[in-house]
C-alpha cells in the first residue's frame, strides 16, 4: 500500500485544482438542470470549506484509491450521501485525477516558461553588452574559428527561444479539456463541455473522450520539451563552468553564485552550474520513464493516467528552478576580455581565413587553398608572405599574385570576425541577432500575459459562479 501511494504524489497542489474542476462541474450541471442549485451549492460551499483547511485536513485514506474518493468520502460524511453523492456526476475517478492534474501541468508549465524566457532574455543582454568581447572558439576541443562572446551568447539565445516554441506546442496540447470527458464513453446526461473548459481557463476541448482518456502523449510531450531544455541547460552550465577554470580564465561569476572549497581555500567554484547536470539527467530519466508507462501497458488498461503527469508535475518544477537560478547567475558574469583577446590571437585564428583569401583572391579551389595552408603551418605556426608565396607555387604550380601586405591586414582576429556578417560574430551581425531576439521574446512575453490573463479571468469567473450557488444553498 506505501508503494501504490507513492505513485499518488502532488497532492497538495492537486486538491485545490481537483476542487475547482468540480466546483466548475457543478455550476455547468445546474446550469444544466441536471443537479438541483441548492444542492450544488451546498456541495460548493462544503468543497470551499475543504479547500480553506487544505490537504493536511482532509481525512486521507490510501486504500480509498486516490484523492478523488478520498473527497467524496469527506463532502459525503459532511454532507450525507443524498447530497455528497451528486459530487461525482458522470465523473470517473481517473478522470477526475486526470483533469486536477492537467490544470496543475498547464498552470505549472506557464511559470516555467516564463522562467525559461527570462534565462533567454538574460543571454540576450550579455550579447549586446559582450557583442566585442573577442574570443576563441573550439571545436574537437582544438582552437577553430574566432568569435566573440556576445556571438555565443546570441547563439544560446536563440536555442533557448527555440525550447520555447517546443513549450508553447506542448502547452497547445495540455491546454485542451479533458474535464467530464466520462469513463471511456461520455455520460449520457446534458453535458456542456465547453463550459466547464471556459470556467478553468482551458483554450478548448478534446473532441473524442476515449482518446481524451488516453491522451497522456500531451503530458509527455512536456516531459520531452522539458528534457531538451534541461539538456540545452546543461550544456550552457558545462561550457561555462569550463571557461570559469584558470585553464581559461575567459569569465567568472559573482561571488553569491561562487564558494571556496571546503579544504582549499584558493578555490573559487562555480556553484551555480553544478545542479544543471543533475537536473537533466532526471529530466531524461522522466521521459525515458514516463514513455515506458505509455508504451507498456495496452490503452484498455489505463496504465499511467495518474503516473505520467506526477512525473510532468515534478519536473517542471526542477527545471523552472533550474532556469531561475541560471537567470540570476548570467547578469553577474564579468569577462576578462584581454585574456579571451589574447588566446584568440594565439590560437591561429588566422589559418580558415587565409583559405578564404586564397579562394577570393588568388583563384584558386578551396581545396588547393586548404592544401597551401596546412603546409604553410607545417613548416611554422606563423603567417609570413615569402614561405606563403614558395608553399604557395608548389602547391598550384604558379606564383601568387596577391599584395602580401592587404593579406596581413585581412588576417588580424577582429579583422576576421567583422569578415563573418552574415548570421556570424561579426559585431553588427550580433547586434541585429540581439534585436530579432528582442522581437520574437517581446512577442512571446505578450502571449504569456494573455494567456495568464485568460487563466485569471476564468477563476474570478469560477469564484462568482460558485458565489452565486453557495449563496442560494440553504444553510445548515
Amino acid at each position: 500500500m506505501r508503494a501504490f501511494e507513492q505513485e499518488w504524489l502532488h497532492n497538495e497542489k492537486i486538491l485545490p485544482r481537483l476542487i475547482d474542476y468540480s466546483i466548475a462541474h457543478l455550476v455547468m450541471l445546474s446550469e444544466r438542470a441536471v443537479v438541483a442549485p441548492a444542492i450544488a451549492g451546498r456541495i460548493v460551499a462544503c468543497l470551499e470549506a475543504i479547500g480553506r483547511d487544505g490537504f493536511a485536513g482532509l481525512p486521507y485514506r490510501p486504500e480509498l484509491d486516490g484523492l478523488q474518493p478520498n473527497l467524496e468520502a469527506e463532502v459525503t460524511r459532511r454532507l450525507g450521501a443524498d447530497v455528497g453523492g451528486w459530487l461525482s456526476t458522470g465523473r470517473a475517478r481517473q478522470e477526475c485525477e486526470l483533469v486536477a492534474r492537467q490544470i496543475c501541468v498547464r498552470d505549472d508549465l506557464l511559470r516555467a516558461m516564463s522562467a525559461a524566457a527570462d534565462v533567454a532574455e538574460a543571454l540576450v543582454e550579455l550579447a549586446g553588452r559582450a557583442g566585442d568581447a573577442v574570443m576563441p572558439y573550439h571545436t574537437w576541443a582544438q582552437h577553430a574559428e574566432p568569435i566573440t562572446f556576445g556571438y555565443f551568447a546570441a547563439a544560446e539565445a536563440f536555442a533557448i527561444e527555440a525550447d520555447l516554441q517546443r513549450l508553447q506546442g506542448a502547452f497547445a496540447r495540455i491546454d485542451m479539456s479533458r474535464a467530464d470527458i466520462g469513463q471511456i464513453v461520455p455520460p449520457p446526461l446534458p453535458i456542456d463541455r465547453g463550459r466547464v473548459a471556459e470556467l478553468l481557463g482551458f483554450g478548448g476541448v478534446m473532441d473524442n473522450s476515449l482518446h481524451a482518456y488516453g491522451s497522456l502523449d500531451a503530458e509527455i510531450g512536456v516531459i520531452s520539451a522539458l528534457a531538451l531544455h534541461a539538456a540545452r541547460l546543461a550544456r550552457l552550465a558545462e561550457t561555462l563552468f569550463v571557461w570559469a577554470s584558470p585553464e581559461f580564465g575567459f569569465l567568472a561569476f559573482g561571488p553569491e553564485f561562487t564558494g571556496t572549497s571546503y579544504a582549499m581555500p584558493q578555490k573559487r567554484n562555480p556553484y551555480a552550474l553544478r545542479l544543471a547536470r543533475p537536473v537533466a539527467a532526471r529530466a531524461i530519466g522522466a521521459w525515458n520513464d514516463a514513455m515506458q508507462l505509455f508504451s507498456g501497458g495496452l490503452s484498455l488498461v489505463g496504465n499511467g493516467v495518474v503516473h505520467v503527469p506526477n512525473r510532468a508535475l515534478t519536473l517542471i518544477g526542477e527545471v523552472a528552478d533550474l532556469d531561475r537560478l541560471m537567470a540570476d547567475a548570467l547578469p553577474t558574469l564579468t569577462l576578462d576580455r584581454a585574456r579571451m583577446s589574447s588566446a584568440a590571437e594565439q590560437s591561429l585564428a588566422f589559418a580558415p581565413q587565409l583559405v578564404f583569401l586564397l579562394v577570393r583572391s588568388a583563384n584558386v579551389s578551396f581545396r588547393q587553398a586548404h592544401e597551401v595552408v596546412a603546409r604553410l603551418l607545417e613548416q611554422g605556426e606563423t603567417y609570413e608572405p615569402e614561405r606563403l608565396e614558395r608553399v604557395f607555387a608548389d602547391v598550384v604550380g604558379r606564383p601568387l599574385a596577391i599584395d602580401g601586405d592587404a593579406v596581413q591586414t585581412g588576417l588580424d582576429v577582429r579583422a576576421v570576425i567583422a569578415s563573418r556578417d552574415v548570421g556570424g560574430p561579426a559585431p553588427a551581425a550580433v547586434a541585429s541577432q540581439a534585436e530579432i531576439l528582442r522581437e520574437r521574446l517581446t512577442g512571446f512575453r505578450h502571449w504569456l500575459d494573455g494567456r495568464n490573463d485568460m487563466v485569471s479571468r476564468a477563476a474570478a469567473e469560477l469564484a462568482a459562479a460558485a458565489a452565486g450557488l453557495s449563496a442560494a444553498a440553504p444553510q445548515p
